[in-house]
């Protein structure tokens, strides 16, 4: 078992990883460096090939160029599904607000979450209210 003693002393730990630390950033170095210089392959010449049919869903569309002569005005109704989800959690917030607002902290006053049996007096900045 000299291995296990060799990693269980606290001194041959820091060198490891200290020398592990400096092969990772060499090793890393090294790869960068690869990735920046290689010489990258050179990309096919498109075969000229038809020009596939062009569709929108709606408003314009054009295969190659397209002219208009004259004012264009688009509108659409459909709403992005992100606002609905952004909807959705703001309506989410509030009802967790309205559900959790305010506190228990009350000024010149008691509060009791049922009834209230007094004895005798009770006295609130100086007022005494009977019985």
């Amino acid at each position: 078992m000299p291995f296990w003693e060799f990693l269980s002393d606290p001194d041959n730990q820091k060198t490891l990883a200290w020398v592990g630390g400096g092969v990772c950033v060499v090793v890393s170095g090294l790869w960068g460096a690869y990735l920046k210089l290689r010489k990258k392959p050179a990309a096919p010449k498109p075969q000229s090939a038809p020009t596939p049919p062009v569709q929108a869903k709606d408003g314009f569309a054009a295969g190659r160029d397209m002219t208009i002569g004259g004012n264009v005005t688009m509108s659409t109704t459909e709403i992005p599904k992100g606002v609905y989800a952004l909807g959705a959690l703001g309506l989410a917030l509030l009802a967790f607000a309205i559900l959790f607002a305010g506190g228990d902290e009350m000024t010149n006053s008691v509060k009791a979450g049922r009834d209230l049996n007094v004895g005798g007096s009770i006295t609130i900045n100086g007022d005494a209210a009977g019985d």
